[in-house]
């Protein structure tokens, strides 16, 4: 480590910033080398290598599409924010998460280009950067430096020091960046002081609108495709009333949408309100928004009424259930393909005392196969 960067991490770690730091596949030396100087207790919380596939589908909540891509940088970094809400001094504000992936040389050929993609999380940002190696330049021990410099570069960007040391770049390299910094009353949302915000279709955002729906169809809208829209018209013309979309920005089984992805999923509502929420189930949406109907596939309406999603507790569901009647809160239910059987509401048991809530949309007024997971693979090239 040069002298330089030595000085830079004394700086980082005499500031309030607190780090948790998420690496796979590269840019861990970062961690050993913020540790080799003097005050690193003061700054990193914690450190994660996920480096086998199920580590780092247990850290993310799922399998990533790709492990080596903008994507899963972005939701490490995520997950390390929200690891470190959860494990610094009770008050901090000045949370860091940072996630490296990289895809380096090794003893097995690489199909792809050597890369490396770094981002880092804040509760008002987002910052992404990617560097594609030239092949040939550096043996691993050398591309391993460099991913650790850039590890070191994102992180102490999010911690706003300046005059960073250069980073080793040889021939036409280049790191691309991405950032964005959020409205102030979306980080409202993202951090839980805000229940939720309306984005319009042309990008403001209001706490009121002038026509209140009377439901919402909530996802993650991993793309936006055109089986969504069916449904929400379907929806409409079901209930008689404006359907307008929603999608939390917390989940409960993965981590927060970053800031970057926020903005480009929300890009793809550019004709209906857009509500961007902090809850991650729907009770926490009944509570925060009543009175309305959730529309929902019959996955969704299974795991609704299955106990499992509730720890196991037969009474947890149940009061759960209890809390959405008393909100005014119902599910439209679509059916849908699950397997080779095209499902619908009455093939499920709904738990006794509980069948108002549930209104089947019938097949004759919506059906769609069309599958987000699917359209994300045949879009990657992936099987």
């Amino acid at each position: 480590m040069s002298e330089a960067w030595k000085e830079t991490l004394r700086t980082l770690h005499a500031s309030p910033a607190q780090v948790v730091i998420a690496a796979t596949g590269g840019g861990s030396r970062a961690i050993s080398e913020l540790l080799a100087v003097p005050g690193a207790s003061a700054t990193l919380l914690e450190a994660i290598v996920p480096y086998a596939e199920p580590s780092l589908k247990q850290l993310l909540g799922r399998s990533p599409d790709q492990a080596c891509s903008p994507a899963t940088a972005l939701a490490l970094a995520s997950a390390s924010w929200l690891r470190a809400s959860k494990l610094a001094d009770e008050g901090s504000s000045a949370l860091v998460g940072v996630g490296c992936t990289a895809a380096l040389t090794s003893d097995r050929p690489k199909r792809g280009a050597h890369r490396v993609h770094v981002a880092s999380q804040t509760p008002s940002s987002t910052q992404l950067y990617s560097l594609e190696l030239e092949r040939g330049e550096r043996n691993r021990d050398e591309e391993e430096d460099l991913a650790a410099a850039l590890v070191l570069y994102a992180l102490s960007r999010a911690c706003s020091l300046s005059s960073l040391p250069g980073l080793p770049l040889v021939g036409t390299e280049q790191v691309e960046n991405r950032e964005r910094q959020a409205d102030p009353k979306l980080a409202a949302v993202w951090t839980g002081r805000s229940a939720g915000i309306w984005a319009l279709p042309d990008g403001l955002l209001t706490e009121v609108l002038e026509e209140s729906p009377r439901g919402l169809l909530s996802g993650s809208f991993d793309p936006l495709h055109a089986g969504h829209e069916a449904l929400r018209h379907a929806a409409e013309q079901h209930l008689s009333g404006p359907v307008y979309w929603e999608l939390t920005l917390r989940n409960a089984d993965k981590p927060p949408l970053d800031y970057l992805t926020v903005e480009s999923r929300r890009a793809q509502f550019d004709r209906t309100p857009l509500l961007l929420t902090h809850a991650a189930n729907f009770v926490e949406k009944a509570e925060n928004f009543p009175d309305l109907t959730f529309v929902v596939g019959i996955d969704t309406a299974l795991r609704i009424t299955d106990p499992r999603f509730y720890d196991g507790s037969p009474d947890r569901m149940h009061e759960a259930l209890e809390t959405l009647r008393a909100r005014g809160s119902g599910f439209l239910v679509a059916g849908r393909r699950m397997g080779d059987e095209f499902q619908t509401l009455p093939q499920i048991t709904i738990p006794s005392g509980f069948e108002d809530l549930f209104e089947e949309l019938p097949e004759a007024e919506f059906r769609s196969d069309l599958s987000s997971s699917e359209l994300r693979r045949n879009a990657s090239g992936t099987e």
